[in-house]
């Protein structure tokens, strides 16, 4: 059997939710998710993560449960990788034009409320009209306790 590997494709739940799917010759009619490859259905989504990532499961797809073990050079390759990724992205991160994109970000955000702030002036009339027959049927109630 081949080596346990890191699952490469995300699990998509989300596309599920609220939705529902007739498994056809399930021997039980609850609503969950239905493993196809087990034939096993579970009451909720961490019930179903938990039988994907299960040794039940993995051999049924001809996986082992044994994971390869790394050597030295393979880790330390693996360490220059990453630095060497994390280089690149500091090429790209240039602090002076974050700050002015940021400070012109602050800007535009005072001048649309000060916007904002011009434009509400005094209620509307028909605000107005609202409040006053609110007001009146707080005081009708009041006069029948």
């Amino acid at each position: 059997r081949p080596w346990l590997e890191a699952r490469k494709d995300a699990v998509d739940l989300e596309s599920k939710v609220g939705k529902t799917e007739i498994v056809p010759g399930a021997r039980d009619k609850r609503a969950g998710f239905y493993c196809s490859i087990c034939e096993s259905l579970h009451k909720d989504s961490q019930a179903y993560l938990n039988h994907m990532n299960s040794r039940f499961h993995q051999k049924n797809l001809g996986l082992s449960m044994r994971v390869k073990r790394a050597t030295v050079d393979e880790v330390k390759d693996r360490f220059k990788l990453m630095k060497e990724e994390t280089k690149d992205e500091r090429k790209d991160f240039n602090f002076m034009e974050r700050v002015k994109k940021m400070a012109e970000d602050i800007e535009e955000d005072k001048k649309q409320n000060r916007a904002k702030g011009k434009s509400k002036g005094k209620p509307a009339e028909e605000d107005h009209k609202e409040e006053e027959q609110i007001q009146n049927e707080d005081d009708e109630m009041m006069a029948l306790m």
